[in-house]
Protein backbone atom coordinates (compact mmCIF):
# COMPACT_ATOMS: atom_id res chain seq x y z
CA UNK A 1 0.00 0.00 0.00
CA UNK A 2 2.92 2.65 0.43
CA UNK A 3 4.41 1.61 -2.68
CA UNK A 4 0.93 2.81 -4.46
CA UNK A 5 0.63 6.09 -2.36
CA UNK A 6 4.68 6.79 -3.62
CA UNK A 7 3.33 6.91 -7.31
CA UNK A 8 0.82 9.81 -6.57
CA UNK A 9 2.97 11.83 -4.53
CA UNK A 10 5.38 15.06 -6.09
CA UNK A 11 8.80 14.82 -5.65
CA UNK A 12 10.52 17.94 -4.37
CA UNK A 13 11.42 19.10 -7.72
CA UNK A 14 7.73 18.91 -8.68
CA UNK A 15 6.39 20.98 -6.07
CA UNK A 16 9.65 23.48 -6.31
CA UNK A 17 8.60 23.85 -9.61
CA UNK A 18 5.30 24.75 -8.99
CA UNK A 19 5.58 27.18 -6.53
CA UNK A 20 8.39 28.64 -8.93
CA UNK A 21 5.40 28.30 -11.39
CA UNK A 22 3.19 30.41 -8.77
CA UNK A 23 5.53 32.84 -7.46
CA UNK A 24 5.51 34.27 -11.39
CA UNK A 25 1.70 33.98 -11.13
CA UNK A 26 1.81 36.53 -8.42
CA UNK A 27 4.09 38.44 -9.45
CA UNK A 28 2.18 39.23 -13.01
CA UNK A 29 -0.51 39.32 -11.40
CA UNK A 30 0.52 41.95 -9.04
CA UNK A 31 2.64 43.83 -12.20
CA UNK A 32 -1.40 43.76 -13.73
CA UNK A 33 -2.90 44.65 -10.43
CA UNK A 34 -0.36 47.98 -10.66
CA UNK A 35 -0.89 49.15 -14.50
CA UNK A 36 -4.78 48.81 -13.88
CA UNK A 37 -4.32 51.18 -10.65
CA UNK A 38 -2.05 53.55 -12.61
CA UNK A 39 -4.96 53.44 -15.63
CA UNK A 40 -7.44 54.43 -12.88
CA UNK A 41 -5.69 57.15 -11.09
CA UNK A 42 -4.99 58.89 -14.31
CA UNK A 43 -8.93 58.37 -15.56
CA UNK A 44 -9.78 60.21 -12.21
CA UNK A 45 -6.74 63.05 -12.95
CA UNK A 46 -8.55 63.71 -15.82
CA UNK A 47 -11.84 63.37 -14.32
CA UNK A 48 -11.25 66.05 -11.83
CA UNK A 49 -9.10 68.28 -13.62
CA UNK A 50 -12.48 68.22 -16.50
CA UNK A 51 -14.90 68.86 -13.41
CA UNK A 52 -12.53 71.37 -12.02
CA UNK A 53 -12.70 73.39 -15.25
CA UNK A 54 -16.30 73.09 -15.76
CA UNK A 55 -16.60 74.63 -12.27
CA UNK A 56 -14.81 77.24 -13.08
CA UNK A 57 -16.58 78.22 -16.11
CA UNK A 58 -19.90 77.81 -14.30
CA UNK A 59 -17.93 79.94 -11.66
CA UNK A 60 -17.20 82.65 -13.97
CA UNK A 61 -21.22 82.66 -15.39
CA UNK A 62 -22.32 83.07 -12.53
CA UNK A 63 -19.75 85.86 -11.03
CA UNK A 64 -20.77 87.78 -14.47
CA UNK A 65 -24.63 87.66 -14.07
CA UNK A 66 -24.60 88.54 -10.61
CA UNK A 67 -22.08 91.62 -11.50
CA UNK A 68 -25.20 92.51 -14.48
CA UNK A 69 -27.61 92.12 -11.88
CA UNK A 70 -26.12 94.39 -9.48
CA UNK A 71 -24.91 96.78 -12.21
CA UNK A 72 -28.93 96.57 -13.43
CA UNK A 73 -30.15 96.97 -9.55
CA UNK A 74 -27.60 98.75 -7.39
CA UNK A 75 -30.24 99.99 -4.32
CA UNK A 76 -31.66 96.74 -4.30
CA UNK A 77 -27.88 95.30 -4.39
CA UNK A 78 -27.18 97.53 -1.56
CA UNK A 79 -30.16 96.49 0.53
CA UNK A 80 -29.82 92.84 0.13
CA UNK A 81 -26.12 92.99 1.12
CA UNK A 82 -27.03 95.09 3.99
CA UNK A 83 -29.71 92.32 5.27
CA UNK A 84 -27.21 89.61 4.51
CA UNK A 85 -24.45 91.59 7.16
CA UNK A 86 -27.18 92.44 9.21
CA UNK A 87 -28.35 88.34 9.90
CA UNK A 88 -24.67 87.90 9.79
CA UNK A 89 -23.67 90.21 12.51
CA UNK A 90 -26.75 88.84 14.47
CA UNK A 91 -25.89 85.15 14.16
CA UNK A 92 -21.87 85.89 14.98
CA UNK A 93 -22.72 88.42 17.94
CA UNK A 94 -25.10 85.78 19.50
CA UNK A 95 -22.54 83.19 19.91
CA UNK A 96 -20.27 85.12 22.21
Amino acid sequence: MAEANKGSLLSGDDIKGDLAALRADFERIGRDLAALAAQGREAAVRGGAEALQMAREHAGELTDDLSQRVRNNPITSCAVAAGIGIALGLLIGSRR
